[in-house]
């Protein structure tokens, strides 16, 4: 029960296990529930047996990984005696709510996993085009040259985009956290090295991240950029409202900047947020592109 009291973490570990048969976490039901047995007649089929396991199993990990955890705000027990129709129906929401999560952290899961694998093509795919123009094919803009440089493009927003690109070549990553060259995640760098003269190398992506976000965010559609920022607000990143004033632009691109250079939720590769942003607008521009629903950022938190 400290373990319950003490750690998130364990919590949900235990939640996840048993609402497959009890919601309620009313004490006298949980007591009755425990007592019970599951398959077999040894001490181990006992549920109070099985649930000391699995809630010593989890705290043990938190603590031989030395990872921290998170305290809960409330009770793991919610009510003692008879239960009341009211604490029914709040633990029958809890239980919604808990289920709603995992959902949620399920869908974020796969979707982290399909950006993990795609990322690479995507970037190759905008190497040795123009940012701007390019962005403008992916919206569906047809018969338009992508092949040549940022500096040469002639389009309006061409020096926009360009001191966008030098604010994110400005940013400082943790360290280790990706190349600090071209920015892409390092064991990504590593495989696509291009060598010259003798043992020096150069960054295939040099470059290419920070011009295709630059790019995506000032010239893309404005119904991208919004997606952005409500994916911020839902990360506490930013919690103003999606339609900035000219006041809230310079607050915005700091705090921006600053969550740009942390680590990504991906779960295999090691990369930072800015990775993880440059893949969500790729996609979002790209379904733009051919008149397909824009997918919400999934927040399991």
């Amino acid at each position: 029960m400290t373990a319950l009291e003490e750690a998130v973490e364990v919590r949900e570990e235990l939640d996840l296990w048993m609402d497959s048969w009890l919601h309620s976490r009313n004490l006298d039901r949980v007591c009755q529930w425990l007592s019970e047995r599951t398959v077999g007649n040894d001490l181990c089929a006992m549920r109070a047996i099985e649930v000391f396991q699995l809630v010593s199993g989890a705290w043990g990990r938190l603590n031989r990984n030395n990872q921290g955890y998170h305290c809960p705000r409330s009770s793991w027990i919610t009510s003692t005696g008879l239960a009341s129709d009211v604490e029914n129906k709040a633990d029958e929401a809890a239980y919604a709510l808990r289920k709603q999560r995992r959902q949620s952290l399920m869908a974020q899961n796969q979707r982290e996993g399909r950006d993990e694998a795609e990322f690479d093509s995507r970037l190759l795919a905008w190497l040795g085009k123009c940012p701007i123009c390019y962005t403008l094919k992916k919206m569906g803009t047809a018969d338009i040259d992508t092949y040549h440089d940022l500096e040469a493009c002639q389009d309006e927003k061409r020096d926009l985009v360009l001191m966008e690109v030098a604010r994110l070549h400005k940013i400082e990553f943790a360290s280790d956290l990706c190349c600090k060259v071209c920015a892409v995640p390092i064991e990504t760098c590593n495989e696509h090295r291009a060598y010259r003269m003798g043992d020096k190398t150069q960054c295939l992506y040099k470059g290419a991240l920070q011009a295709a976000v630059a790019a995506i965010t000032i010239a893309g559609p404005d119904v991208v950029v919004q997606k952005m920022y409500k994916w911020m607000q839902s990360k506490g990143v930013w919690i103003g409202n999606t339609a900035l004033g000219e006041e809230d632009v310079q607050q915005v691109t700091i705090m921006m900047l600053e969550w740009f250079s942390q680590k990504a939720s991906w779960r295999y590769i090691t990369a930072s947020v800015l990775v993880q942003v440059f893949t969500q607008l790729d996609q979002w521009v790209e379904a733009f592109g051919k008149g397909e629903e824009l997918e919400d950022w999934v927040n399991s938190a």
